[in-house]
């Protein structure tokens, strides 16, 4: 819905997403809306993972464009009507 909302009511080009790169979990969560992935920024910030404490983590990087929102768009309300 936030996605939505920046697309539709702010008129951004872009909407970035980023998650820790060893959560695996959310990567694919990301992936399956279509979302490009651009890359995993190293040491990008604090790491909330248990057990890091004081650690840098890398992050995974993704992105939606104004150009791709139709098609990333249609993926998630068929995932969400399901």
């Amino acid at each position: 819905l936030l996605i939505s909302y920046a697309f539709e009511r702010w008129d951004v080009q872009r909407v970035a997403i980023c998650t820790d790169a060893r959560n695996e979990r959310s990567r694919a969560a990301i992936e399956r809306l279509g979302v490009a992935f651009e890359g995993v920024l190293r040491r990008h910030r604090a790491s909330t993972h248990a057990g890091d404490d004081g650690r840098l983590r890398d992050s995974a990087m993704y992105a939606v464009t104004v150009d791709d929102w139709p098609t990333v768009r249609d993926r998630l309300v068929d995932l969400l009507d399901r």
